[in-house]
């Protein structure tokens, strides 16, 4: 007989599931003026709470939003740049 249950990741629950605006902004590196832009531009999503006003951040959407972002490749400049650093 076997069995039809789903393995489910398990997350640490002592790490929040959502966050506040301000510590939302901490996590994903920047201030909380960028942040709510980003939050305007529908790019990151919010939930509400228990019927309260408070939007709330879900930190899946802050890793999702991370991991979106475009990744810089090292120029000629940056290569020069480590050259001479390294040149001194």
């Amino acid at each position: 007989m076997t069995s039809n249950l789903a393995l489910v990741e398990i997350k640490d629950h002592s790490t929040p599931r959502l966050l506040r605006k301000k510590a939302a902004a901490k996590y994903i590196g920047t201030n909380h003026l960028y942040f709510d832009e980003i939050v305007k531009s529908g790019t990151i999503p919010y939930v509400t709470h228990m019927g309260r006003t408070e939007k709330l951040y879900p930190i899946d959407a802050l890793d999702a939003y991370i991991s979106n972002l475009p990744r810089n490749r090292m120029g000629a400049s940056d290569n020069q740049h480590i050259a001479l650093k390294g040149a001194k």
